[in-house]
C-alpha cells in the first residue's frame, strides 16, 4: 500500500494513465467499476468474477498487473506476457477498458485519478489492507466459492502433463 502523499502527488502530475473520457459519455449517469490483478491464464473463476463485477456497474475497467511477484514475492510470476493478458481480457464482453500497471503505486494513482464508483475485490480481501483502501471507493467483494484459482489451474495442467499416457 502506498501512503507517501508527496510521491503520489508528484506521480499524478507525471501520470499518463488518466482515462480520457469520450465526450459522448455522460460520467454522471454511469456507474464505473474497477478491478485489478494479474489475470494470468484465464479460467472459469475469472469469467465468473468478471461477470459478477459487470453486473454491478455500467462500465468495468480492468487494471492488469504486469508482474505482482516483483513487489510481493509470495505471488506467482505470470507465465503469459502482459500484452497477451491485455488482449484476452479486452476481448471479454464484460470488460469495457483495460490498463496495464507495473507497481502498486501506479495502481494507486490510476484509482485516485479516475474516481471510480465501485471497486471489486475477492472476498479473501475482507478485513485486509490493500492498495487504495484509503481512497474510500465503495467495495463489492466477489465470491470465491467457485473453487477456481490460477494456482489450481496451473497445477491441473502440470498434473495432466506428468500423467502416464495410456
Amino acid at each position: 500500500m502506498c501512503n507517501d502523499t508527496n510521491i503520489i502527488k508528484k506521480t499524478m502530475e507525471l501520470s499518463s494513465t488518466k482515462f480520457q473520457w469520450n465526450d459522448s459519455m455522460d460520467k454522471t449517469s454511469l456507474v464505473l467499476g474497477v478491478i485489478a490483478g494479474a489475470f494470468d491464464v484465464i479460467h472459469p473463476g475469472y469469467i465468473k468474477m468478471f461477470t459478477e463485477a459487470a453486473n454491478h456497474c455500467d462500465k468495468l475497467f480492468v487494471c492488469v498487473h504486469e508482474d505482482p511477484s516483483l513487489e510481493r514475492p509470495m505471488k506467482l510470476k505470470p507465465i503469459l506476457p502482459i500484452e497477451d493478458r491485455l488482449e484476452m481480457i479486452s476481448s471479454l464482453n464484460q470488460v469495457y477498458y483495460t490498463v496495464p500497471y507495473k507497481t502498486e503505486k501506479e495502481l494507486y494513482v490510476y484509482l485516485y485519478e479516475n474516481h471510480f464508483d465501485i471497486r471489486f475485490l475477492g472476498e479473501d480481501y475482507k478485513d485486509k489492507e490493500f492498495t487504495g483502501s484509503d481512497l474510500n471507493i465503495p467495495i463489492h467483494y466477489i465470491r470465491r466459492d467457485h473453487g477456481w484459482s490460477t494456482t489450481k489451474f496451473k497445477t491441473l495442467i502440470s498434473e495432466s502433463i506428468t500423467r502416464p499416457l495410456n
